[in-house]
């Protein structure tokens, strides 16, 4: 059975960018609004807040789009090296992929393309560094950057001290990520305390940058920032269900401790592997479904995680939409087929961290 359901070419569709070919680093930046110059420099100074490099952008803002756009371009080096030493070393190895696919004025790529993932896409889009137009019919994307803006990346992803930073950058994003795995939502001094002790200390105004700059182009965590500042997971549609789920949890119910290697592997989506049932699972899908290494982990991504993270939240819900999801995608000939992986799931699902019970499981607190 080969699973494959076109997501990437759907999510493509909101690619509608007006491009125009040839446009030098000039016209290219004046196409931006106002408002996303300011926000690029808005993130460079959250970046850089200890040289102070990008403060006076604050006094920009009162200004004429033409004065943003013609500091922007004086400084346009300074900012993207700014935003770009502050990324994860996926994002500057895609960034190097791209740099070395883009060799005439316009680069087209069909959507079938795996060498570029959606979320750098989405990192270009939301850091201006590309113009993307998606043409359904052909299933191309059509990329523009103009040739100025490409020879200052070029030099960027080249810098040492930049590959250094992402490489940091990156262990301490995926520590955020793996904490928050089991918790789904913390207060910052909650979430400080815990990740000092996993993983060796840190400071809050770090953990708050991260987060503001992976929001650039990372929908994982969010960040409630106020007198209590809140941490959630984007399993939350909006901060104010977020803070609602906080403060139904129990009192006076302690948060349960990991080891570091534990919120790995819920950071991983791998947690639940150690289970016998999930070893059960696996063959019966392999054997019985005839489904192949990337079939599984699809079905473990779109089904078991999705359902263990869903349930938590609405359980009622989360068991509607996992019996409708597999009667879509699965003729099952025979219903005792479905019913040993429902069961399973949900079985798998009563020994996972539980957001309710502050990182324990439905069994651990029945």
């Amino acid at each position: 059975m080969n699973i494959n359901i076109d997501i990437a070419n759907m999510f493509y569709e909101n690619y509608n960018d007006k491009i125009i070919r040839d446009a030098n680093i000039d016209e290219y930046i004046s196409s931006f609004k106002k408002t996303e110059l300011e926000r690029l420099y808005e993130l460079a100074s959250v970046i850089d807040n200890d040289t102070e490099e990008f403060s006076h952008a604050i006094s920009l803002s009162l200004h004429p789009k033409k004065v943003i756009k013609e500091d922007f371009i004086k400084n346009i080096e300074k900012i993207y090296h700014a935003l770009i030493k502050n990324t994860d070393t996926n994002t500057l190895k895609q960034l190097e992929v791209f740099l070395k696919l883009y060799k005439e004025d316009l680069l087209v790529l069909d959507t079938g393309d795996n060498r570029l993932s959606i979320m750098f896409f989405e990192f270009l889009r939301n850091f201006n560094l590309a113009k993307i137009k998606y043409e359904k019919k052909e299933r191309l994307l059509y990329i523009y950057t103009p040739y100025e803006l490409r020879n200052i990346l070029k030099k960027i992803v080249k810098d040492k001290k930049v590959k250094k930073q992402c490489m940091e950058n990156t262990i301490f994003k995926d520590n955020i990520h793996n904490i928050m795995s089991a918790y789904g939502v913390l207060p910052l001094d909650k979430f400080l305390s815990i990740y000092n002790n996993a993983y060796g200390k840190t400071n809050k105004r770090k953990i708050i940058n991260r987060i503001i700059v992976n929001r650039a182009f990372d929908e994982e965590i969010s960040i409630a920032l106020g007198d209590d500042t809140f941490i959630y997971i984007h399993a939350f549609d909006n901060e104010d269900d977020a803070l609602g789920f906080y403060y139904s949890l129990p009192e006076d119910l302690e948060y349960k401790k990991f080891s570091a290697l534990e919120y790995g592997e819920l950071g991983d989506g791998v947690y639940h592997h150690k289970f016998e049932e999930y070893g059960k699972l696996v063959e019966f899908l392999k054997y019985e479904l005839d489904m192949n290494e990337d079939d599984v982990f699809y079905f473990d991504e779109s089904y078991i995680l999705d359902y263990m993270y869903s349930y938590q939240l609405d359980a009622e819900e989360a068991k509607k939409n996992l019996n409708s999801k597999l009667n879509n995608e699965f003729n099952f000939l025979i219903l005792k087929d479905k019913i040993f992986i429902t069961s399973t799931i949900l079985s798998l699902a009563k020994k996972y961290p539980n957001f309710n019970y502050k990182g324990y499981s439905l069994i651990e607190k029945h």
